[in-house]
């Protein structure tokens, strides 16, 4: 098996892309490094390094944001970029974000391995906000990812949604749809309890996703508004702060919540990989409503841990998502408040059932990385 030293570039304090690097950092044949801009690598905590350590990743500097009006911070971005592929000998170039990290690859050595792995938001949200709100500035952009795209030799996809837009209009057909997946065993054999401050006297209710515009916090409050005071006051609600939310959006949400009459909440910080894990076991009820998603890691986690799940009408993956939880209506937030009554009094055992086995066959992680290894451990 051929030796690689790939460089990521990536966000250190994610969870997602933690889980792809180290199921290769662990590996004899594989050295791996890890670079984010500026702004993604602010506010990384000393646990989170440690993390990074503990799993053999090289963490190294940050470099500046992509910036069109800040053209001599790029430059040095490109430079710096270049003299740590040609330190450290790195044969593969791998974006673990479709948006904007490819823009990168426009300016690293061309003989280099260049893959992009998109997940959702990067491509159905933020590239194609690019492309249809039309400006000088988004025009050039769209450009470059574009062109960062065309010139990857792979890119893989956690869902087909993906596929067909980057088919259509990224220009690329060198794809294969790969998913996170998850460590089902460890999910399985979890055990650990954390002291998370939540009233264990009340039903739990977790939002599973951070706290954020794209996962739909003003239709979740909506929804949890339209509740029966008297079933509210049965009932938790638990949401994530994630690291990167801005503390304006956050407050306002805060603001939001306190006007909800009868509600019982908790906001946590941004969690470990074990705390989630626990979080899900501890809760009665998880749910995630985003506007737009890939193939969620924390639903096949939920599902993994039997734990009663509630999704929006997206178009998700039909061999995994089919028939393994209710489903909200994304235009009506009285239908996802009829849910979550529904999941509370009376959850359906066959979706427990389904949504365990199709992980079991379509979300193990060991088969999805495996077919990552396949790619990097091409000529």
């Amino acid at each position: 098996m051929t030796s690689e030293n790939i460089l990521y570039i990536g966000n250190p304090k994610s969870i997602h892309d933690l889980k792809w690097i180290s199921f290769f950092s662990t590996k004899n044949n594989y050295k791996t490094f890890l670079i984010s801009e500026k702004n993604t690598y602010m506010g990384l905590t000393q646990s989170k390094e440690q993390e990074l350590k503990d799993h053999q990743i090289i963490l190294l500097p940050p470099i500046n944001d992509f910036s069109l009006s800040n053209p001599l911070k790029t430059i040095n971005s490109i430079f710096q970029l270049r003299k740590v592929i040609k330190k450290n000998n790195i044969d593969t170039v791998h974006c673990l974000f479709g948006s904007p990290q490819p823009i990168w690859l426009n300016f690293i050595p061309s003989k280099l391995k260049k893959i992009i792995t998109t997940r959702g938001s990067d491509v159905l949200i933020l590239i194609k906000g690019l492309k249809d709100k039309k400006s000088f500035t988004n025009s050039i952009l769209f450009y470059l990812i574009k062109k960062g795209f065309v010139i990857a030799d792979f890119i893989t996809s956690t869902s087909q949604k993906q596929i067909e837009y980057i088919n259509n209009h990224l220009k690329n057909s060198k794809i294969e749809l790969i998913k996170t997946g998850v460590d089902i065993d460890k999910i399985k054999n979890h055990h650990s309890k954390y002291n998370f401050e939540i009233p264990i006297n009340k039903k739990i209710v977790l939002s599973i996703r951070y706290i954020g515009e794209i996962y739909n916090m003003s239709y979740q409050l909506k929804a949890i508004d339209m509740l029966p005071l008297q079933f509210k006051k049965e009932l938790t609600f638990v949401f994530i702060r994630g690291a990167q939310l801005q503390d304006s959006y956050y407050d306002k949400f805060v603001s939001d919540l306190k006007k909800i009459d009868n509600i019982n909440y908790s906001i946590l910080d941004d969690l470990s990989q074990n705390k989630i894990w626990a979080l899900i076991k501890l809760s009665d009820l998880v749910y995630m409503v985003p506007k737009s998603d890939g193939t969620p890691n924390s639903a096949l986690e939920t599902m993994v841990a039997k734990t009663p799940l509630i999704m929006g009408n997206l178009n998700y993956n039909k061999e995994l998502f089919d028939n393994v939880a209710l489903i909200a209506d994304l235009d009506s937030p009285n239908s996802l408040s009829r849910q979550i009554i529904k999941a509370i009094e009376a959850y359906p055992p066959s979706l427990i059932k389904n949504g365990f086995n199709n992980v079991y066959e379509f979300g193990n992680r060991k088969i999805e990385m495996n077919k990552l290894n396949e790619i990097y451990q091409l000529n």
